[in-house]
């Protein structure tokens, strides 16, 4: 059965009352950086980019990022911070691996995978983008394993003997 994305109410998640709560319960007056996650492309980028910037003046917050935004959609809340003298998003987060990620598997949970597209965006509009998952943990698994095999093989040993 396909998941689907999680979405909600982005500014009624990030209210006066959620930061306050999020600050206390981290102990601290501010973040340095604080992400929106999982953005939801029914509610208008200009009110997320409103609270966002209202976060910014109390000094609650020093940077606006964006995880699993649609370029398209941080595009649109940093033209509309522009025209309008504001602070759009100035980090984005997406599964970018070493390894080819798969685009359709992914957005069914909601995640934005790096593209050649979205490279050239990012590189364009000079915003830095942090991987969530650069490891390619799967992909260094199985080169391990090859590996592991093809120094077992030779000796006509199960890899699990020599692991234990």
């Amino acid at each position: 059965q396909e998941k689907k994305p999680c979405t909600y109410n982005i500014v009624a998640v990030y209210t006066e009352d959620g930061a306050q709560t999020s600050l206390k319960e981290l102990g601290t007056d501010y973040v340095d950086l604080y992400w929106l996650h999982k953005d939801d492309p029914n509610h208008p980028i200009e009110d997320v980019i409103e609270t966002c910037n209202e976060m910014l003046r109390q000094g609650k917050v020093r940077r606006i990022g964006a995880s699993n935004f649609a370029d398209e959609r941080i595009e649109q809340g940093n033209r509309y911070a522009g025209e309008h003298g504001l602070t759009g998003f100035q980090e984005s987060q997406i599964q970018w691996s070493a390894a080819r990620s798969n685009e359709e598997i992914f957005s069914r949970f909601g995640s934005v995978v790096m593209t050649p597209q979205r490279y050239r965006f990012y590189s364009e509009n000079q915003i830095p983008v942090f991987a969530f998952s650069s490891s390619a943990p799967s992909l260094c698994l199985s080169l391990t394993l090859r590996r592991l095999l093809s120094m077992c093989i030779p000796w006509n040993v199960l890899p699990l003997s020599v692991c234990s």
